[in-house]
C-alpha cells in the first residue's frame, strides 16, 4: 500500500526512502514495504528477515542518496482487517479481535507526509514514525465500534492463534523513539485516539 503511494514519485526524483515495518520478531530488522507489496503473502519469515536486513543496508549504503523510515503499525480505512470489522459490525455481526496483539497505529497519510519531508530535506540515515501508545487490537475494535455507532458488545476479544501468530510475533511494545523527527521536522508521534477517529471516519 505505502509502496504504491510513494515509490514512483520518489524514485523519479532520484531519492530512495525505504519504509520498513516495526512488527518483526527481531526489532532490529524491518521489511521494505515496496518489496513486500510485490512478495507472496506466504513468504517464509526467515526469508522476510533476510529481505529486511538487505533492504535497510542497501539504502543506508547510498549515503546521501537515501534514508530508512521505520514504522509501527500503519493503518488505513482500505485495509481488509478494518474494513471487514466495520462491515460486520454494521450488519450486527460479532468480531473477535486479538486481545494479546498490540499496535501503535499510524495513519497512512502521516507516513506519506513524513516521507516527503525526509525527501525534501534530503535527510539521511534512519528515521522513525510510530503512534504514541501501544494498545490491543481488541481496544481498537471497541473504539471503532463506538465511533461507527455500533454495539460495542459485538466486539468479543480472543487470543491469537499460536500457529498463525507465534509468541515472537506478539510484540507488546512497538512504539518508536521519535525525538529526531520531532526536532528536525516538528512531527510528534500521532496520538492514539486521534488516529482511531481518523480511521473510523474513512470506514
Amino acid at each position: 500500500m505505502i509502496g504504491r503511494h510513494l515509490a514512483s514519485g520518489l524514485r523519479q526524483a532520484g531519492w530512495q526512502v525505504t519504509a520498513t515495518s516495526r512488527r518483526m520478531a527481531d526489532p532490529r530488522l524491518h521489511l521494505d514495504l515496496a518489496q513486500a507489496a510485490q512478495s507472496p503473502p506466504s513468504l517464509p519469515a526467515c526469508e522476510v528477515v533476510l529481505l529486511v536486513a538487505a533492504a535497510e543496508q542497501a539504502v543506508l549504503a547510498l549515503g546521501r542518496q537515501g534514508a530508512v523510515l521505520r514504522l509501527s503499525k500503519v493503518v488505513a480505512p482500505e485495509l481488509a482487517l478494518f474494513a471487514g470489522w466495520a462491515a460486520a459490525l454494521r450488519q450486527r455481526q460479532s468480531i473477535a479481535p486479538f486481545a494479546d496483539m498490540y499496535m501503535a497505529p499510524v495513519p497512512v497519510v502521516a507516513v506519506t507526509q513524513l516521507v516527503h519531508a525526509i525527501a525534501a530535506a534530503r535527510s539521511t540515515g534512519i528515521h522513525q514514525l510510530s503512534g504514541d501508545q501501544d494498545r490491543s487490537y481488541a481496544l481498537a475494535a471497541q473504539l471503532l465500534a463506538r465511533a461507527l455507532g455500533c454495539d460495542p458488545a459485538l466486539v468479543r476479544p480472543g487470543a491469537a492463534d499460536p500457529v498463525l501468530h507465534p509468541a515472537a510475533a506478539l510484540v507488546r511494545h512497538s512504539t518508536l523513539d521519535m525525538a529526531r523527527e520531532t526536532e528536525i521536522f516538528g512531527v510528534p508521534p500521532p496520538e492514539y485516539r486521534a488516529t482511531l477517529a481518523w480511521l473510523a471516519a474513512g470506514l
